[in-house]
């Protein structure tokens, strides 16, 4: 009865590995990105799996010879069993957090669609809409500062007053740590004194007599300045300069692109109430060009297929080691090697090492 106990158990270790593998075939085979097909099916295989191997290990089940004590200190035994634990270990986490990505998709697509992504952008609109005033309000006290200066000052003078003017944008607009500021002051047309980070941009005609600040977008390499000019006096020009950068921010930022476009090309969304609304944040002031700005979406989608296919990579590997370490406990160094030569062709069909493109997209041929 012990035997063919001991035998049962063996089975149901071996249909376990041999459903996990046509699970893995199943959700992966044929795909760009890898899965599982029955995810909670798989992890309850995995869970009767430890069991099994639980049971052998304390049994020290050898069927070429099941009253053997010595295969407790056989190494080769001792370190299949390390491999196992490794391996039982792996599929349990990458099957668990397979079905937390599956759950948090779940929440997401609960939601109504574009719900939150309408949010960032409204938010996102709401924040730059104020920048014309923060601008404006900065503008009027450099201008009444400025007031104060000696005509005569020289170029050194005129670099200290610039220097306490970025500090003063962080308290002035909301989104100063994604558009920081830089100044320049022109004398003539020529810039006598500018800010660390300012880019010197040509020069922009600025009308007299008016006190509208002038705001132009400008590429320079491959990034776009937001640019607002005013005249200080007949001979001296103060700009304000903000940087418009796809980069690593924090909050709203981090989920939307900002790109700039021509106002009239600019694409359009329909409100509750059926009207066409403008996407357009921020104009320039001849209404030609607009700073727009979209959902960042396909980097989130992109991130998705890297943890899963991460994810998948190590399942495939833990699968493989389990299959083998498990059968060189049940039936010896033969079912190790049979096991390795079926584990090989289930990864072959599904082309396992096809998944390190999407795992690890910033190298450009990872399989070769």
């Amino acid at each position: 009865m012990t035997w063919l106990r001991d035998r049962a158990v063996q089975i149901l270790g071996v249909l376990c590995l041999l459903g996990q593998g046509t699970l893995i075939f199943a959700g992966s085979g044929g795909q760009r990105v890898p899965g599982l097909a029955l995810p909670g099916i798989f992890l309850l295989l995995t869970v009767i799996l430890a069991v099994v191997l639980a049971l052998t290990a304390r049994r020290d089940i050898n069927p070429q010879d099941p009253t053997s004590e010595s295969q407790i200190k056989d190494r080769s035994t001792l370190l299949s069993k390390g491999i196992l634990v490794l391996a039982v270990g792996g599929l349990l986490a990458v099957c668990l957090g397979i079905l937390g990505m599956d759950f948090r998709a779940g929440d997401q697509e609960s939601l109504t669609p574009g719900e939150s992504e309408t949010s960032n952008l409204d938010e996102v609109r709401e924040i730059l809409a104020g920048y014309p005033d923060a601008t404006a309000l900065i503008l009027d006290q450099v201008r009444e500062a400025a007031a104060e200066v000696d005509s005569s000052a020289i170029k050194g003078d005129w670099f200290r007053f610039l220097q306490p003017w970025p500090d003063r944008w962080t308290r002035t607009f909301p989104a100063a740590e994604a558009f920081p500021l830089e100044l320049i002051i022109r004398c003539g047309g020529l810039p006598v004194a500018w800010t660390s980070g300012a880019d010197p941009l040509p020069e922009v005609a600025v009308p007299a007599n008016t006190e509208v600040p002038v705001r132009v977008f400008q590429k320079h390499g491959d990034f776009w300045n937001i640019r607002s000019l005013t005249n200080l006096t007949d001979n001296l020009q103060i700009e304000l300069q903000t940087l418009v950068v796809p980069g690593n921010h924090s909050g709203v930022w981090s989920k939307v692109q900002l790109q700039v476009g021509r106002v009239d090309q600019a694409p359009v969304t329909i409100d509750d109430k059926g009207d066409a609304v403008s996407v357009i944040a921020l104009i320039d002031s001849e209404n030609r060009l607009a700073l727009i700005p979209s959902q960042a979406g396909e980097d989130v989608q992109g991130r998705k297929e890297m943890d899963r296919s991460r994810m998948m990579l190590v399942c495939g590997l833990a699968w493989l080691l389990a299959l083998g370490g498990s059968w060189r406990l049940f039936f010896g160094w033969r079912g190790f090697l049979i096991a390795l030569w079926l584990g090989r062709a289930l990864l072959a069909g599904v082309d396992y090492f096809r998944w390190t493109g999407p795992a690890f997209p910033e190298l450009s041929d990872p399989a070769a």
